[in-house]
């Protein structure tokens, strides 16, 4: 194990380096007007925190085989009680230090922030997934989407949090941005494939094959469950974090149930069980609709369309193209190599399921 430890570090310091590198290039690129503010964020940080979302939830809806509709929540966990820590705590404690010391205090904060956001939706994972997870199908599905609705109605009707007029006002501590998301982006899609090449991922995946099976061989599959639900919701509070200190304001309506629908439509897209199909998916879907903005409006039965209002009929038909035409997704169960360019083998678990 000592032997590995080296080779982490050495991955975790190339990966900093690297982040922070495109993070400068892409703040002078903005600087001299070479790349606008708004295409830096629609097209570069969103589907940076729509891959996180997405390569989360992949650990639950694909690896697991499980079908979770409340990602949203988690999500929204993350951001209104991170965002609830630096507004009422943290910036009250960084105005009554000196200025020398604001800069680096802003970074230990943020980092402060974003743990307690993942590990309060965590909890929240914890909470949800044990008693529900022994349901399945659409049970599960039902109980996870209420959960998420649930915690959509908390935020909206809880006075402290801004209520249905959004908890604005916020502190903006991550700077420029790019190197916070691609962090958190990087970090989830490395443990996620790490976790699979161990013997945890290999009875994820059992769970996901033949559940009675898995029970058989001596696996408790209920909490292998409940470990990829609080994985997943780790990640997801994490990202809700890293939004509300960069919009500095956040709304109940941007973690509605067409959130939860829309990553999970990643997750099928992309292949239940590939990280690299949830990547490709979860960036590929963000920057189509962002790209309907741009496409003139249209007249149909009488009524003007703007291309956008009809993003959700163009998800569906993605969706149900692919149903037709390849189920298991773009890259189904396999992945791209990490060092060769091209497909990687599919595990033995995949391979004799």
């Amino acid at each position: 194990m000592i032997k590995g430890y080296p080779r982490l570090l050495l991955f975790v310091l190339v990966t900093i380096v690297l982040l922070w590198g495109l993070d400068r290039l892409l703040f002078g690129l903005t600087s001299n007007g070479a790349l606008g503010l708004y295409q830096y964020r629609v097209f570069i940080l969103i589907p940076l925190l729509y891959i996180t979302l997405a390569v989360s939830l992949n650990l639950i809806n694909g690896i697991t085989g499980q079908f979770s509709l409340g990602h949203a929540g988690f999500f929204a966990i993350g951001a209104y009680l991170s965002a609830g820590f630096s507004k009422f705590y943290a910036s009250q404690w960084l105005a009554g230090m000196p200025p020398s010391m604001q800069g680096v205090m802003q970074i230990v904060f943020l980092l402060i922030a974003l743990l307690i956001g993942g590990i309060a939706a965590a909890l929240a994972g914890l909470l949800i997934g044990a008693p529900t997870l022994r349901l399945k199908g659409d049970y599960l599905a039902i109980a996870t989407l209420g959960f998420g609705e649930i915690i959509r109605i908390m935020f909206e009707n809880a006075n402290t949090f801004g209520g249905p007029r959004g908890f604005t006002d916020l502190p903006q501590w991550t700077g420029f941005g790019f190197f916070w998301y691609a962090l958190v982006a990087v970090g989830c899609i490395a443990v996620c494939r790490n976790l699979l090449q161990s013997a945890h991922g290999l009875a994820f995946l059992s769970v996901r094959e033949d559940e009675v099976a898995a029970e058989s061989m001596g696996i408790n599959t209920t909490r292998y469950k409940v470990m990829a639900f609080i994985l997943g919701a780790a990640f997801a509070g994490i990202a809700g974090s890293l939004l509300s200190h960069y919009e500095g304001s956040i709304y109940p309506n941007g973690f509605n149930l067409d959130v939860s629908i829309m990553i999970v439509a990643m997750v099928v897209l992309g292949g239940q069980g590939s990280i690299t199909g949830a990547v490709l998916a979860g960036a590929g879907l963000k920057m189509l609709e962002e790209a309907l903005r741009f496409l003139p409006e249209f007249s149909l039965f009488g009524r003007t369309f703007q291309p956008l209002d009809l993003r959700y009929l163009v998800f569906a038909l993605v969706l149900i193209l692919t149903m037709i035409f390849r189920q298991q997704g773009l890259l189904g169960h396999r992945e791209f190599g990490w060092k060769t360019i091209g497909i990687g083998k599919r595990s033995k678990v995949e391979a004799n399921g």
